[in-house]
C-alpha cells in the first residue's frame, strides 16, 4: 500500500527529520534504528517515530537538475537495515537510464 503522510508542518526541510536531511544533503539517508538515534540526530522525528513505530528508515531525494523536488521514504517497524543489493531505492533510475 502506498500512502503519503505528513505528521509535522511540511514547510522548509530541516536536518531534524530523515526526509529533510535527505533533501538538504541531496543524498540517500539510511538510519538503521531511528529509535536509537531520534534524540541525538533526528529530534524532530521523535513524535513520528513514536506514532508509527518506525525503526529502520531509508530516505532518497528526488532531484531535478540538481534541485530536490521531493523525497521517497521507506521504513520498517523492525530493526533490519536495507542491504545494498536489496535496498528499495537501489534500482531507481536517473534520466538517461543511469542508476542512482
Amino acid at each position: 500500500m502506498v500512502r503519503s503522510q505528513c505528521f509535522e508542518p511540511c514547510d522548509a526541510p530541516h536536518r531534524g527529520l530523515v526526509t529533510g536531511r535527505a533533501i538538504l544533503e541531496r543524498r540517500t539517508i539510511h538510519v538503521h534504528d531511528l529509535a536509537a538515534e531520534v534524540d541525538r540526530e533526528y529530534p524532530d522525528a521523535k513524535s513520528v517515530q513514536q506514532i508509527t513505530g518506525q525503526r529502520t528508515t531509508l530516505a532518497t531525494p528526488l532531484l531535478r537538475e540538481g534541485e530536490a523536488i521531493g523525497v521517497i521514504l521507506i521504513r520498517r517497524r523492525e530493526v533490519r537495515p536495507f542491504t545494498t543489493n536489496r535496498s528499495p531505492c537501489s534500482n531507481i533510475r536517473r534520466p538517461g537510464g543511469h542508476r542512482h
